[in-house]
């Protein structure tokens, strides 16, 4: 054996050494990050859902309070980093509205936040009050910009960067903001949503010319613009993300999510940098974790890490616990409120909403269409085509107390062949009115997130799905509808008819309904 081939061994263990162990002279910064939380304040289940096992519950702030602490003993330089969308989700901030992601951000102490498309839903006074004036961290945003009476109203209530002191260095942070948001949520006519990339590279540029050379981009437009912002902005070391619920993963994933890649991911800018860019799933279900080298002229020279998934083996911090018990006080007297009243009994019976069409089902999906009408103007009334809702939806009727796609099924044909007519309503006109579906045209839907994710095994729905964004909670959005309306009668209006070779044998599963994503609008 050659003298060579002895010391390879030991040349490939040095090598891993340098992976493992900061450089002489580098500065390392851990990097903690969350994104999409949507209100689970509380653990949920390992789908986000309602936790009923908890000793299989995940996520939630007093278990993320636990992991963040015990990072922050043990690492002498961390940030701690939201990417946006805390806002809706859950009966939280049904109920309060935001002050409860003010109150234990607060209690977190996090550094700085991105807002989400999300944090406008109630409107932009919404955001100033409670979150905009209760928050005691940075809250960011570079390529929102407030015109008219609101921008003296919100000025310095955001900011496009921030310049954040970590040890003896200094790191800017700055934030960007999906420019989609006007269609996607509600910030009103005078907010403008600019380009990112063109809003972010001259943010950076000052940055620069105040001596800082460590700069994070953080923000909320999903993972493929996270990937372009490293690319193109130039100065920018590393990208923290959110909206697009990205899982990324290093080895073999922890639970059901599948990685979309490494984490980090690594992208080649084009002055030829390695920039990491990380999102942390959604619902407060991991908690991204991030750890950088950089040099003495703000290179990042290495970085590794990964989402750590907050389960049970995570104790809950005790006192933020009792907090969260306290605040739960107020939301165990909302399901008592009256909103409205129907005059017609509301059929949510699986006899009628599994094998025909119900008027339980067109109630919610009229609300979901009524909630994505965003600012007609002279082309379009609506920016969304379709409602779909699965039978399995609706669990129970209403009984009475003192809009839309019309599809015709042949239930004798196969599976896969039964529709013979299906109309869809107009967006594009000032009239709505029905129109036979073109194979050829792009329709914006609004479901369910179960079927979006192929649900009832609608799996081609997700295969096929062109981009996805995601939406109110359902219970918001059709307790939000019967608010409003105050009295409601929906009918059975024939938007679901069968053909004279049918017979109705067997689960009917999926029901198309109102009508007003392909294009999709998910309700959580």
């Amino acid at each position: 054996m050659g003298r060579g081939a002895a010391r390879a061994p030991a040349l490939r263990l040095l090598a891993l050494g340098a992976l493992l162990w900061p450089a002489a002279g580098a500065w390392e910064l851990t990097i903690l990050h969350t994104n999409d939380v949507h209100s689970r304040l509380e653990q949920t289940s390992e789908d986000s859902s309602k936790c009923v096992n908890a000793s299989r519950c995940v996520g939630g702030v007093a278990r993320l309070f636990t992991k963040v602490q015990q990072i922050r003993r043990t690492e002498p330089h961390v940030l701690l980093l939201d990417a946006g969308d805390q806002y809706q989700g859950t009966i939280w901030f049904t109920v309060y509205k935001g002050a409860e992601v003010a109150h234990f951000m607060n209690a977190l102490r996090y550094d700085a936040m991105a807002l989400g498309n999300h944090e406008f839903d109630n409107g932009v006074e919404g955001l100033i009050d409670p979150l905009l004036k209760e928050a005691k961290f940075p809250i960011l945003s570079a390529n929102i910009k407030a015109k008219g009476p609101l921008a003296s109203q919100i000025s310095g209530l955001y900011l496009p960067y921030k310049i954040l002191s970590v040890g003896d260095e200094v790191v800017g942070i700055v934030g960007y903001t999906s420019k989609e948001t006007p269609v996607l949520s509600n910030p009103g006519r005078n907010l403008v949503f600019e380009d990112e990339i063109t809003a972010l590279q001259p943010e950076v540029d000052k940055l620069k010319t105040l001596n800082v050379n460590k700069i994070i981009a953080l923000g909320h437009s999903g993972f493929e613009m996270d990937k372009l912002i490293a690319q193109k902005v130039k100065g920018v070391d590393i990208v923290v993300g959110g909206h697009s619920n990205t899982f990324l993963y290093t080895g073999t994933p922890p639970s059901r999510e599948v990685p979309a890649g490494k984490y980090p991911f690594i992208v080649t800018s084009d002055d030829g940098r390695k920039v990491p860019v990380v999102q942390a799933y959604a619902f407060g279900k991991y908690l991204g974790c991030l750890k950088v080298e950089f040099d003495e002229k703000g290179n990042v020279i290495a970085s590794h890490g990964n989402p750590i998934l907050l389960n049970s083996s995570i104790l809950e911090d005790p006192s933020i616990k009792a907090d969260i018990n306290k605040w739960r006080i107020k939301l165990d007297n909302y399901s008592t409120q009256e909103l409205g009243k129907t005059v017609v009994y509301l059929d949510g019976s699986t006899q009628s909403c599994r094998f025909k069409e119900c008027n339980m089902g067109n109630l919610i999906c009229d609300a979901m269409i009524n909630n994505n009408i965003r600012h007609p103007d002279e082309v379009s009334w609506n920016h969304v085509s379709m409602c779909i809702l699965n039978g399995g939806a609706i669990r129970s009727p209403i009984d009475e107390r003192n809009n839309g796609i019309q599809v015709v099924y042949d239930l004798s044909r196969k599976p896969g062949n039964r529709v013979v007519k299906l109309d869809v309503l107009c967006t594009q006109c000032r009239v709505p009115s029905y129109e036979p579906l073109q194979m050829d045209k792009t329709y914006k839907v609004v479901l369910p997130s179960f079927l979006a994710n192929g649900g009832d095994g609608f799996q081609m729905i997700k295969d096929e799905a062109l981009r996805h964004d995601s939406g109110d909670q359902d219970i918001n959005v059709v307790s939000g509808y019967i608010l409003k309306m105050k009295v409601i009668y929906p009918a059975v209006e024939g938007r679901i008819k069968f053909s004279a070779g049918s017979h109705c044998h067997g689960s009917f599963s999926l029901i198309f309904l109102s009508f007003l994503a392909v294009i999709i609008v998910l309700y959580q």
